[in-house]
């Protein structure tokens, strides 16, 4: 369980780092004057990403509490 809960976490980086970073960029740098459909554009993959980063976190968690445990 340990070590699916280092993979966990080391996948919900990498998600964070290439996906959710550059898209937190994107957001700062959004215009004002900047259409709807351009922020969903930016923002609605983030949310996906975000969504997939909590699904690592918990999943880590349990299993690090497995492995506790278990021991």
């Amino acid at each position: 369980p340990a070590v699916l809960a280092a993979g966990a976490l080391i996948a919900m980086l990498a998600i964070t780092l290439i996906g959710n970073v550059p898209r937190n960029r994107r957001t700062e740098q959004f215009p004002h004057d900047g259409t709807l459909e351009e922020w969903r554009a930016i923002r609605r993959p983030w949310h996906r990403l975000h969504t997939a980063r909590v699904a690592l976190d918990i999943f880590a968690f349990v299993a690090l509490v497995l492995a506790v445990l278990v021991r």
